[in-house]
Order: C-alpha cells, then structure tokens, then sequence
C-alpha cells in the first residue's frame, strides 16, 4: 500500500509539473492516475475494507463540499454597538 502512494506521489509531482498551468489537463491525468490507483489498491484489500475505504473518502469529500459552501456563502455584517441609551 505505502509503495501505491510513493508512486502515486510522484507521478502527481509529475503531472503538476509538466501541466504548465493548464488546469483542465492536469485534472484529466490526475483522475486517470487516481483511478488506476484505487484499482491497484482494490487488488491488495477485501471487498470489505475496500467498502470501508471508500465510504471514509466519500464523508471526506462531503465534508470538503460543506466547508467550500460556508467560505462561499455572504456573511452577515455586524451591526456597531452604540453607547445610547
């Protein structure tokens, strides 16, 4: 599993740095990369830790979504306190 990583590490490194900026491209590679990744990992796990592993990623992900609505989302201004009374 540790080696699956190292090498997904570096071919990531590699993707980044042969993109030269083009944002779409660099996307497409990486969800190929990802993709052959998670079947090599497929191949080492039970279908049981595999369902583990993904469900972990997927809460991962929702929370990622929640996190990116509330930085999105207007916030409300402050009203100044006034010393009247």
């Amino acid at each position: 599993m540790k080696a699956i990583q190292e090498d997904m590490r570096s071919k990531r490194r590699e993707i980044f740095e042969s993109s030269e900026g083009d944002r779409e491209a660099m996307r497409e590679e990486m969800m190929k990369l990802q993709s052959s990744a998670d079947e090599q990992v497929k191949g080492i796990l039970t279908v049981e830790h595999w369902d583990t592993i993904r469900s972990l990623f997927e809460r991962k992900r929702e929370r990622r979504k929640r996190v990116r609505r509330r930085r999105k989302a207007p916030r409300k201004k402050k009203e100044k306190e006034t010393d009247t009374p």
